[in-house]
């Protein structure tokens, strides 16, 4: 009854850390473009743990980050008509990153409009109100467009307002 039992403990060895980078992701190619965004696409990197997040460089500063099984990415609030360079960085959960993917260049498309929102149509005159009219408490004009230049060329401008003029 009196017996002694026998334990042994074996010692399991730490984990080591991962030092191993992620390879860098390829085909960085460019999928589409607008006035102000630029598409991108690659092939994924590979890791011994496993690539956890992409990071998207344009012009050498990161702008943003997507999921590691996320191939693909849109950048935006880019400039019309300018041209940009974009590379790829692999990330695994150790915070390894890889190399620079290959560059990826895309110039957007160049803004078709002096004003946003402007669409140029040709009214017939109107009869003029009899009612006086007040004068304007503030002038109207763009700091893109002179006041004497119209984006759809020579024009009579009118303010108008959703509110009536009280009397």
């Amino acid at each position: 009854m009196g017996g002694l039992a026998l334990v042994a403990f074996a010692a399991t060895p730490a984990l080591a850390a991962d030092t191993k980078p992620p390879t860098s992701p390829t085909n960085n190619h460019v999928t589409g473009v607008t006035e102000t965004t630029v598409s991108l696409a690659w092939t994924k990197s590979t890791d011994n743990v496993g690539v956890t997040e992409y990071d998207v460089f344009k012009q050498g500063q990161q702008v943003m980050k997507v999921n590691g099984g996320t191939l693909a990415a849109t950048v935006a609030k880019l400039t019309p008509g300018t041209q940009y360079v974009f590379t790829i960085v692999a990330r695994d959960g150790a915070g390894n990153s890889s190399q620079d993917s290959n560059e990826a260049v895309a110039t957007t498309k160049p803004s078709n409009d002096n004003w946003p929102g402007t669409t140029c149509t040709r009214t017939a005159a109107r009869r003029r109100s009899r009612r006086p009219t007040r004068p304007a408490r503030r002038s109207a004009t763009s700091p893109r467009t002179p006041a004497s230049r119209s984006p759809c060329g020579p024009a009579t401008w009118r303010a108008t307002s959703p509110r009536r003029a009280r009397r």
